[in-house]
């Protein structure tokens, strides 16, 4: 994964006048590292990412919105943003599931343990046959 630093200049100028004074400061800086490829920004390239693509597949977006498929930049979205998703295919860390439905319920293998008795009960029972009175 490789990670582009830039810097910046920033300039102010107030009400018109160039020649005007202040100050101010900067409370919190934060950078994400962007993987190419990761359209969501979940840090995972996968079949979400892909789907944005397809979802917006020969239109035109704004320029460089990832969330509509554009991660080349050139504001249409088709084949090159097609292999910027693919072309990093299952690079980064997958994203946690929802974890009640990843994991199955304790009382389920109980039931299921129950239901594999009852029929192995069953199928041990001899066979009888009742003669019509």
């Amino acid at each position: 994964m490789r990670a582009d630093i830039r810097s910046f200049d920033i300039t102010f100028i107030s009400g018109g006048n160039s020649g005007a004074t202040g100050a101010f400061f900067i409370d919190d800086i934060s950078a994400a590292v962007l993987l190419a490829g990761d359209l969501n920004h979940d840090g995972f390239v996968g079949i979400d990412d892909l789907n944005i693509v397809l979802s917006h597949w020969n239109q035109t977006v704004l320029t460089g919105d990832t969330l509509r498929g554009d991660p080349t930049g050139d504001g249409f979205v088709g084949i090159d943003d097609l292999n910027a998703v693919l072309g990093n295919w299952n690079v980064g860390t997958p994203p946690l599931g929802d974890a009640s439905t990843n994991i199955p319920e304790p009382t389920s293998f109980v039931c299921l343990g129950l239901a594999s008795a009852i029929v192995y009960y069953i199928s041990a029972l001899p066979r009888r046959v009742h003669a019509g009175v």
